[in-house]
């Protein structure tokens, strides 16, 4: 097995983390002994089922030997060895420390700070729920995509992760709409199609009724600045902003 120091990309320099990487190859070697395979001729069925549902039937299945700390890593080994991206059978975890992992954390946070400042031009904030949601999304990509790289999140590659199982349906699916809009604006690809059913991030510290009121003149201000065609206030009046009042 190569070296896991020169496979990952990123961990944190503490002893509980270099303890949690040699565990992590440890359990890949100790399954490939278990079974008489080798780790490089498993199927995407065999790694999902080492990494588990979630963290819990992970530590049930190696009791008193491993903590869930371990199953990040075999995670992050199964997608540099494995090509591993089903993503959706694995449960919840941090997309974004996985990406550090593969990718390195500075050309991941690189791509991450370029559509960001993308979408703050937009009238994003960081601290606002639906830019997280972006940012997930935008994480998704480049795993999906194996790449960090803005140049590689070409028309024809977001329109494969668009297709993926992988990505989380529903309103997962509205905010990459979005993020595509922001690397066709940064020149990396072209716009996306228009929905048919436009899916927006849900719209925070304002009322339900104003939401449902003005959650569409917000889309239209966004998809207007994205476009070039002018920029399109956002005033404050009664009730909340209003775009182009």
């Amino acid at each position: 097995m190569v070296d896991s120091t020169t496979e990952l990309r990123w961990c944190p320099d503490t002893p509980a983390h270099r303890r949690s990487v040699t565990d992590a190859v440890g359990l890949i070697l100790r399954r490939c002994l278990e079974d008489g395979t080798s780790f490089w001729a498993w199927s995407v069925d065999d790694w999902a089922r080492l990494i588990a549902p979630d963290h819990k039937e992970f530590e049930a299945a190696w009791p008193g030997w491993i903590d869930g700390t371990v199953r990040p890593y075999v995670a992050a080994f199964a997608y540099l060895l494995g090509g591993f991206t089903d993503f959706h059978r694995i449960g919840g975890f941090i997309r974004r420390s996985l990406a550090w992992r593969v990718f390195g954390q500075e050309p991941a946070e690189e791509t991450i700070a370029q559509v960001a400042a993308t979408l703050q031009g937009w009238g994003y904030h960081p601290s606002n729920g639906a830019f997280g949601q972006f940012r997930t999304v935008l994480v998704q990509i480049m795993l999906i995509n194996r790449s960090p790289l803005l140049q590689d999140m070409t028309t024809e590659a977001l329109e494969r992760v668009r297709e993926s199982p992988a990505l989380p349906s529903g309103a997962r699916r509205g905010n990459l709409h979005g993020v595509h809009r922001a690397i066709a604006a940064l020149g990396y690809a072209d716009p996306p199609p228009k929905p048919v059913h436009a899916v927006m991030p849900d719209l925070e510290g304002v009322p339900g009724s104003w939401a449902a009121r003005g959650g569409g003149a917000v889309a239209r201000h966004i998809d207007a600045h994205a476009e070039g065609q002018g920029h399109v206030p956002i005033h404050h009046g009664q009730g909340g902003p209003v775009a182009g009042r």
